[in-house]
């Protein structure tokens, strides 16, 4: 029986998901159950009185063409170890409720098998740089402050994402819940002020035993992402950095190296009417979201 979750299913849904983790495995789900389970978004799949598969469907405004528009992000999805049919089971009839209630659905899942065959399709995909030392030597991090506001960081982060198309929106809300993860996953966040004190750029950055790990990194000049990539530099040689597939950061370091990593699969769930609204023609969801020719970009968990 396909149901709306319960506070009283976080603990079955909580086991459910520990089947598949081993020990002293890292597992990114526990930032989930720590920070994002929302039990008025949970849908469960009840087998015979027990939580057979589990998903989170949370609810974004998207920027899509200048305008702004509901999208159903599908995520944390958890299935039985021995029987995963339970899962596609839930998935589809949650599928079919996206249809009637939003014009785009995401799917943020390790699986994108699962909801390929839902008419989904990987549109949103992200760089990984592994970047040297000696990459940007003799460069400097000056103007780079740990202290900020809210409003800065929504500021910059609006500006930049003016050059992308299909990003969620961020509004105060948004950036303190962002926040409070950040200190739960023990990420760090600078901020780039150029001569006139303006914040050009931030970073959010975790330090491990082998290198730093960038996870976002937005940027309004050159100078700016420069002087932040410097700055993580200060605490080791190597660091991972994490930027939408269109941002060619070999332009500014021309050996770097990289990996295409996909982020986020999409559903444009009435071609008819987005093609209507948007004076398209397109056949698919990639040709729908790429149609205006500015490049996509989403950054999120869920």
């Amino acid at each position: 029986m396909i149901r709306e979750g319960q506070l009283s299913d976080r603990q079955a849904i909580y086991d459910l998901h520990s089947r598949w983790v081993n020990l002293g495995e890292y597992d990114d789900m526990e930032i989930y159950f720590a920070r994002y389970f929302n039990a008025n978004n949970i849908i469960v799949n009840e087998i015979n009185g027990h939580v057979a598969a589990s998903c989170q469907v949370n609810y974004h405004t998207l920027r899509v063409n200048d305008y702004r528009m509901a999208a159903g992000t599908i995520t944390a999805c958890i299935a039985d170890r021995n029987n995963r049919s339970y899962l596609a089971e839930l998935l589809k009839d949650v599928d079919d409720e996206l249809i009637h209630k939003v014009l785009i659905s995401l799917a943020i899942t390790d699986t994108p098998s699962d909801f390929v065959s839902l008419g989904f399709e990987p549109v949103y995909n992200r760089r990984r740089y592994s970047l040297n030392r000696s990459d940007l030597a003799n460069r400097s991090f000056d103007g780079i402050d740990r202290s900020f506001t809210v409003r800065e960081i929504t500021n910059v982060y609006r500006s930049f994402m003016a050059n992308f198309n299909g990003y969620y929106e961020r509004d105060y809300e948004y950036w303190v819940s962002r926040f409070e993860t950040f200190k739960y996953r023990k990420y760090n966040t600078v901020v780039y002020r150029n001569g006139n004190n303006e914040v050009e750029g931030y970073m959010v950055f975790a330090i491990n035993q082998s290198n730093v790990y960038v996870d976002e990194i937005v940027y309004l000049t050159g100078e700016a992402l420069v002087r932040l990539l410097c700055y993580g530099f200060k605490y080791k040689d190597k660091m991972t950095v994490m930027v939408s597939e269109h941002e060619n950061l070999n332009m500014l370091i021309p050996e770097a190296k990289y990996r295409l990593q996909p982020q986020i699969l999409a559903k444009v769930n009435n071609l008819t009417l987005y093609n209507s609204l948007f004076e398209y023609n397109a056949t698919s969801t990639t040709e729908a979201l790429n149609a205006s020719g500015i490049p996509l970009s989403v950054n999120e968990e869920f």
